[in-house]
């Protein structure tokens, strides 16, 4: 490989390229490319290829004037031209940001190519890392590569989902994917708000061990995730993220991901009323930019989180219906009167219902795509929501059932055990493991998780499940096991509380006595 940007060379450009560039909570890895700025690859060229990636130019050089990108493909008889855009951030508002591209590469392919890309400036050579190739891939749409997606939906309960019983349609789509997959009827998270929880989804380490407890934690770097595992083998990472708890710069989530989009609203700001639908949109422009290579996928989608807003007609599904005074989107502000619980109630309910025709959305795409049956998909929240059920509304203020049992369904490739329910308690640590065992790839040690195999196939040992939260002054731990359930709160209240879940199973009743 030749590299080359501005003043600096391969060694260097390579070395910039692992951070990758960042501009309103997008961020690429790839390579800087000056101006002046060269690429070259020497590669095989296979039939109905295509080349993808997000050309851009460093925010803070959005004042300087254009640089034109150039893809040209060589052999033996020079360098083609087959593709060149000018990207000019001081008079068009849509080059401040990363530009997708797809250049077909059909009419070049043979073996022994040269592809090259290439930056031109209008001044002397400047700062390498002005402009940028943003996660460059050669693709073959029609190749099999295996795809894995954890797809996570914020805020959802166990119990309002149809999978669990609930007696509302609120997962219709969720309720279909089960025929082809393992519903988990007792998984447990390990704690009540996003940033703990998703960090142990995603590295199979407790919130004692990864210490992403609060909201201004770092993800240390010591704490490896599953997409810098993937990405150490060779995989295409991708991560479509609703919430800027988890997408923020600070707090470093995005190691091993070659692209981890942060959705904003219309305004390009950020917001917790980032629709479903514009997470899924993203999701699949990636999942398409990647067909072919292994590719691993990670959804974030915010509905159901409070405000509780859904688009119509979601907002009039159930009843009671919000009404003049009464719009029930935050118990904070909404809460008036006895029945504006219920009218809250329904309107989550609603957004759980929105949701869930997007995730059928996505995986209707990916039938389409000819990807779903071999894909490893696997869905799951990373905490519910209280509804006064011990008092409280919302969530990261206890470690009680309506917060840290959620749903999990895994399809494995191939739809194995389509159909088959779990009761064993299982864990959101599980989930690394899971599917790295099914890739059949080394369980690293210090995993605090073990796979799902073990429970789908009645081999797994009962284990306890252990929930923590430490969170703007709540800090309670929680032991969990399949009949009961110990917590020691520690603030506001200082307590202990024992709940016998095969007679109890709402919590209710202390019996720590």
């Amino acid at each position: 490989m030749e590299a080359r940007a501005a003043e600096d060379g391969r060694q260097a450009v390579l070395d910039a390229g692992a951070s990758g560039l960042l501009i309103n909570d997008v961020r690429y890895r790839g390579y800087p490319a000056g101006p002046p700025g060269r690429l070259a690859f020497d590669l095989d060229i296979p039939e109905n290829t295509r080349l993808t990636f997000h050309c851009a130019i460093d925010p803070r050089f959005h004042d300087q004037p254009a640089v034109e990108f150039f893809v040209r493909v060589g052999d033996s008889g020079g360098e083609s031209l087959v593709w060149s855009q000018l990207l000019d951030p001081i008079s068009r508002p849509e080059h401040r940001r990363f530009v997708p591209v797809s250049v077909d590469l059909s009419d070049h392919a043979g073996r022994n190519r040269r592809l090259v890309l290439e930056t031109r400036g209008y001044e002397e050579a400047g700062e390498a890392h002005r402009a940028w190739w943003g996660a460059p891939a050669v693709i073959v749409p029609g190749a099999k590569a295996p795809l894995v997606v954890v797809y996570l939906v914020d805020t959802l309960r166990a119990d309002h989902t149809g999978i669990h019983g609930y007696e509302r349609p609120t997962t219709p789509e969720l309720d279909a994917f089960a025929k082809d997959a393992v519903v988990f009827e007792k998984a447990i998270v390990h704690s009540s708000w996003t940033k703990p929880s998703v960090a142990s989804i995603l590295t199979s380490l407790l919130p004692g061990q990864h210490r992403a407890v609060q909201l201004r934690d770092t993800l240390d770097e010591s704490n490896v995730t599953l997409a810098q595992r993937l990405d150490e083998r060779g995989w295409a990472t991708g991560a479509a993220i609703a919430n800027s708890v988890i997408y923020g710069a600070e707090s470093a989530f995005h190691r091993g991901f070659d692209s981890f989009v942060g959705l904003h609203t219309d305004d390009d700001r950020r917001s917790k009323l980032v629709d479903a639908e514009v997470v899924v949109d993203a999701a699949l422009a990636w999942q398409r930019s990647r067909r072919g290579l292994p590719t691993f996928l990670y959804v974030h989608t915010m509905d159901p989180h409070v405000p509780y807003s859904p688009p119509p007609p979601f907002d009039r599904m159930f009843e009671p219906r919000p009404t003049d005074g009464h719009p029930a989107r935050d118990p904070r502000t909404d809460f008036l009167e006895p029945l504006d619980r219920e009218r809250m109630v329904a309107q989550y309910d609603g957004e759980i219902a929105y949701g869930d025709r997007e995730f059928g959305r996505f995986l209707d795409a990916l039938k389409d795509a000819g990807v779903y049956g071999d894909a490893l998909i696997l869905f799951v929240a990373d905490h519910g929501e209280e509804f006064l059920d011990h008092g409280r509304w919302l969530h990261g203020r206890s470690v009680f059932d309506e917060l840290v049992r959620v749903p999990l369904v895994l399809k494995l490739p191939g739809n194995r055990h389509g159909g088959r329910r779990v009761a064993g308690q299982v864990q959101g640590v599980d989930i690394v493991p899971t599917i790295l065992e099914a890739l059949e790839l080394p369980l690293p040690p210090g995993l605090a998780g073990q796979p799902l195999q073990r429970a789908i196939e009645d081999e797994a040992p009962e284990r306890t499940a252990l929930s923590e939260i430490s969170h703007r002054g709540f800090v309670a731990f929680g032991v969990r096991t399949d009949k009961d359930k110990f917590i020691r709160r520690f603030s506001p209240e200082s307590d202990e509380l024992l709940f016998d879940l095969i007679e109890d199973p709402g919590e209710p009743v202390n019996v720590i006595a």
